[in-house]
């Protein structure tokens, strides 16, 4: 025994939980997962030719595998096309009539029926309850121009708040388009056209042209065409308002695919072509718009009163023939439920039909169809086991997200937030390779869709549960839990599906699964070689563009190594030489200023004898000067009247010399006057003091010697005159002595006056020469300041220097902050020109510029990220070399699993063949069937992904060898077949048995669940069926969802599924043996 039971707690039905215990080795379920869904065979399903849009009504036992019918995705609310995958033959049953609406079908009492509380069974259902059915989609096409034209002639006004309704409610419109024309110079239509779009029109408008003639004219036909055309697809049934002949050939055409047209119009305006359109198909159905409107203008007064004008213009310039209540938004005419896929409809009657034969089909991924315009349900499948044993497939589980999987609640019990199902196994025998005798796997699924795994109560993952399983042949996909279809499909599969089918038959699951995981992980080790050599690639021009940057960066190391050297002795010749500098203008300027103090001491002391010489200044000498000069001045205006005198004298003397002629000659008188005079002019005419002096004394001395003369030679004949001559030479001799004595003095006041100019010039001098000094030393004291203010400048320089060099050469110069110590002078720093010093700097000019137009700025940025380049470039190289290490070592081992998947494939096919052969021929009474293995073919991998279903782009050209795949060889006694199309529906039954059963003997399944697998089969087979259910009971546990009496009976123990009136499924059980004793 190994499978001891199932837990289900809020999964699907199983809004409680549940438990079922496994004690037979054959356990059987009956319930609603197997009792009898089924409906008659002429109910129509709407089936449609895959690759087209045209659909049909075919009757049930019509269809065949592969077609595709309407069935609705309640995950997404909305109808889809599902293929069907086998149509089930289900015996003859009570059936019953079920009248909804307009609409019938039936069925068997158990056959579920979506209403609003969910799937309900028809035995549940009763009169008044709401059933869902098909919305169908219905469009409506207003050609407002001629149905304005129309109703015009005929003097109605359209209200088109009664159009709304009318279309909706009575024709059950879901869409309305209005078409009309719009003229640029109108503004007021954009109004117009908001109200019938808040009152739910699309608007369709086309502007109108302007002809020579001076009509106007939109082309709202051919845009009303397109549109019926384009929106094909999206509608049932349409409602054309039109009277316009125009339309006869899209309507012709959509009578044809569409399940009714309307044509809705005034009748005297509708086209004789389209009367005969509709007169001539029962699918066009002609309508009359009188309800809508007013008879004449007069008797709609209200819709007179609320006529509106804007912009002087009345609103029936804004459309024809539109009357405007409101623009308002009305309540009652939005568009309630419109869009809903699905409408309600009441149960009008269930009637009792009587015995007849049923049918089912099964329906892919929603499990339902649409049958007579019913939503109608289909077969159900063993979800539990799949979801637990970690099924992925949501489809499989006729559902769209797992939260689809929880139960939704019912008006008796509310809704759960998770769904649990657990599975406990006896794993005494260590079937599942783990180290405990009672394995528990639970799997929780959450409503945000989250899913948990437990083992034994712990979390795992979901590959560790699935490695778990498949060590024990269990999958929730394989072949221990088989459906009804399921069963099937193995003769409706391709070669390649029917081989990966028996594969997983063989237990070959575990090896795929590590041959699947392998080349996954070779997949992703191939995307990670790409990614990586990518991403070497990526980085290989960045490495190299950083390797140059480093060459760069080094060779401008270099260079800052020289600038740095260089720099340095600039920098300490500079510093020497400023310091020099620096000491020596202060030196100097101590010595000026020492000499400027002593000038200035000097420049004083001079002052101050200047100032002593303007103390002793020639202004009182001056004036003692002009005072003897005016002194002088009189006393020679005094002379020079005693000369006068004298002269007068003289001529006394003269006129005396007549007398005294013969004693004196007159020519020696006069030569001695004349002397005389001369002399007194010279006299007159001389200014030197000594030199009038002398001529004075030279003149007494020839007056004297003249009288003396006179006086010896002849007596004085006139006294007087002599007295007078006497006097006045006495008086000119007195005045000559005052004036010489006036004018010593005054010589002497002018050698006084001579000797303090001398004085006061020489004073002054002096002075002069200080002040020049002084200047000159001032003048020295500034430029010392001005070469002081460049040594200042330099010095800022310098250090301006040493923070360039330290921002350029970084740390290196940081010592260059402060000067260096005394006494580190470089060699011939003082002595050297200034030009050696300039033609170093200019060199390291150069040098900048060198690094500068390098352009290595952030250096060190760039080799520490060339150094992790590298070492990244190097990280990838050896992961490239582990990865392709790491994919030979997987293809070697996807080799070994290969070369193992044949080998077992090759002995198990042989052993299914021989349990087919067996199982066959218990079932056929004769009779054989095998697999056989197609011979291996090559295909381009081209054709091979376009026939999956790839796009072009997506696909190479590269050859590729299929595996041969399998072919299945039926012969059957006293029948000669060819191909397994010509089985009729209970042979391929028993064929399709023998395969499944034969297909797990080979590798036997510690269990197999089998749902409805007999649902095709007679009585005379279902027994057939029963006696090999009972053998396979020998080698695994079965447990058989089934409504078959013989199944039934083969079971040990049942188990009745039934649903009460909350929804909820609830489990009844019996064992046969308890049940035989009590009936004994």
């Amino acid at each position: 025994m190994y499978l001891k039971s199932i837990e289900l707690s809020g999964f699907k039905s199983f809004g409680k939980k549940t438990e079922l215990v496994f004690g037979s080795r054959i356990s059987g379920i009956v319930g609603p997962n197997g009792s009898g869904k089924c409906v008659t065979g002429d109910t129509l399903v709407r089936t449609r030719r895959t690759g087209t849009d045209e659909h049909h009504e075919t009757p049930l036992v019509a269809l065949k595998p592969g077609d595709e019918v309407m069935s609705y995705d309640e995950s997404a609310e909305t109808f889809v096309w599902s293929r069907v995958t086998q149509l089930l033959y289900s015996g003859t049953k009570k059936t019953y009539h079920v009248h909804i609406g307009g609409r019938s079908v039936r069925a068997s009492d158990n056959h579920p029926f979506l209403t609003r509380e969910g799937w309900r069974p028809l035995r549940d259902l009763h009169t008044g309850a709401a059933v869902a059915i098909p919305q169908l989609r219905t469009y409506a096409f207003v050609d407002a121009s001629n149905v304005y034209y129309a109703t015009k002639r005929l003097g109605w006004d359209i209200d088109y708040e009664k159009l709304a309704r009318y279309l909706r409610e009575r024709l059950g419109v879901t869409k309305m388009l209005y078409f009309g024309g719009i003229a640029p110079e109108n503004p007021g239509q954009v109004k117009f056209h908001e109200f019938l779009r808040r009152i739910g029109y699309e608007i369709c408008l086309v502007p109108t042209r302007t002809f020579p003639d001076g009509k106007r004219k939109a082309d709202v036909d051919a845009r009303m065409t397109f549109e019926m055309m384009r929106l094909e697809k999206e509608f049932d049934r349409a409602v054309v308002l039109t009277g316009d002949g125009d339309f006869y050939w899209v309507l012709e055409h959509l009578k044809t695919i569409k399940e009714r047209v309307w044509l809705v119009g005034a009748s005297k305006g509708t086209a004789h072509e389209l009367k005969q359109l509709f007169h001539g198909s029962a699918r066009i159905v002609l309508e009359n718009i009188r309800s809508i409107v007013a008879r004449d203008t007069t008797q709609n007064a209200d819709a007179q009163r609320h006529r509106r004008s804007v912009g002087g213009k009345s609103t029936d310039d804004f459309s024809p023939g539109v009357v405007q209540q409101s623009y308002g938004r009305r309540d009652d005419l939005s568009m309630k439920g419109v869009g809903k896929p699905v409408a309600w409809e009441n149960v009008r009657s269930i009637t009792p039909v009587g015995m007849e034969d049923v049918w089912d089909i099964e329906v892919e991924g929603t499990h339902n169809f649409v049958g007579n315009g019913i939503i109608l349900h289909n077969s159900n499948v063993a979800e539990g086991f799949r979801f637990v044993l970690g099924e992925q497939s949501m489809k499989s589980m006729r559902s769209k997200r797992g939260e689809d999987l929880i139960w939704g609640g019912s008006p008796a019990l509310p809704r759960m937030n998770r769904a649990v199902v657990k599975v406990v196994f006896d794993n005494s025998k260590k079937l599942l390779d783990i180290d405990f005798s009672e394995v528990v796997i639970e799997r929780i699924v959450h409503r945000d869709g989250q899913n948990e795994y437990l083992l034994n109560g712990s979390q795992v993952r979901l590959k560790d549960v699935i490695r778990l399983l498949a060590g024990a042949n269990i999958g929730g996909s394989g072949y221990q839990i088989i459906s009804q279809g399921e069963a099937d499909r193995i003769l409706n599969a391709s070669p390649k599906e029917r081989r990966e089918m028996v594969e997983d038959a063989l237990g070959l699951k575990l090896y795929q699964h590590k041959k699947a995981e392998s080349e996954r992980k070779l997949e992703e080790t191939a995307v990670n070689i790409e990614k990586t050599r990518s991403l070497r690639r990526e980085i290989a021009p960045h490495l190299k563009f950083l390797q140059v940057q480093v060459e760069k960066i080094e060779k401008a190391r270099e260079m800052k190594e020289e600038l740095a050297s260089k720099l340095a002795e600039y920098l300490a010749r500079e510093n020497a030489w400023i310091s020099h500098e620096t000491a020596r203008l202060s030196d100097e300027a101590k010595e000026r200023e020492h000499e400027i103090h002593s000038l200035e001491a000097k420049l004083k002391e001079a002052r101050s004898a200047k100032g002593g010489a303007a103390t002793g200044s020639p202004s009182p000498l001056l004036e003692t000067l002009q005072e003897l000069q005016n002194k002088l001045g009189e006393a020679r205006r005094k002379r020079e009247e005693i000369v006068r005198e004298l002269g007068r004298a003289e001529g006394t003397l003269e006129a005396a010399a007549v007398t005294v002629e013969h004693l004196v000659p007159a020519p020696h008188v006069r030569e001695f006057v004349r002397e005389i005079t001369e002399s007194i002019e010279r006299a007159e005419a001389q200014d030197d003091i000594i030199g009038i002096r002398a001529l004075l004394s030279q003149l007494r001395g020839r007056i004297k010697a003249f009288i003396d003369g006179l006086s010896g030679a002849a007596p004085i004949t006139n006294e007087e005159a002599r007295k007078d001559v006497a006097r006045l030479t006495t008086a000119l001799a007195n005045a000559e002595a005052e004036e010489s004595r006036l004018a010593s003095e005054t010589e002497k006041v002018r050698g006084e006056i001579t000797k303090a100019r001398d004085a006061s010039f020489a004073a002054e001098r002096e002075e002069v020469q200080f002040e020049a000094q002084l200047r000159e030393a001032q003048s020295k004291m500034m430029a010392l300041r001005a070469e002081k203010e460049h040594i200042k400048d330099e010095k800022q320089r310098f250090e301006e220097e040493v923070r360039e060099g330290i921002a350029l050469l970084g740390l290196a110069f940081q010592r260059w902050n402060s000067p260096p110590a005394g006494g580190e002078v470089p060699p011939g720093a003082l002595s050297e020109e200034r030009r050696e010093q300039e033609k170093r700097r200019r060199e390291i000019e150069r040098y900048k510029i060198k690094i500068e137009e390098a352009g290595v700025g952030g250096g060190d940025a760039v080799v520490k990220e060339y150094n992790q380049t590298v070492e990244r470039d190097a990280y990838l190289a050896k992961e490239l070399e582990d990865l392709e290490k790491s994919a030979q070592s997987l293809k070697n081992l996807i080799a070994e699993l290969e070369k193992t998947i044949d080998a077992r494939f090759t002995e198990g096919l042989k052993h299914i063949n021989e349990a087919l052969k067996t199982f066959f021929q218990k079932l056929f009474g004769g009779g054989s069937a095998t697999l056989e293995v197609e011979e291996p073919r090559r295909i381009s991998r081209r054709r091979l992904e376009m026939e999956e279903g790839l796009e072009a782009e997506e696909i190479s050209n590269e050859e590729e060898e299929l595996y041969a795949g399998l072919s299945i060889d039926v012969s059957l006694p006293r029948k000669k077949i060819r191909g397994l199309e010509v089985l009729s529906g209970g042979e391929r039954a028993l064929t399709s048995i023998a395969l499944i059963f034969s297909m797990s003997q080979v590798n036997p399944p510690p269990f197999l669940v089998l749902d409805e697998t007999d649902a095709a089969l007679d009585e005379a087979n279902s027994k057939r069926y029963a006696d090999m259910i009972m053998e396979l009971g020998k080698h695994s546990q079965l447990i058989v969802i089934t409504h078959n009496r013989a199944t039934m009976a083969a079971a040990g123990e049942l188990y009745g599924v039934t649903m009460s009136n909350d929804g909820v499924s609830k489990i009844l059980s019996v064992k046969l043996e308890d049940a035989e004793r009590v009936a004994k």
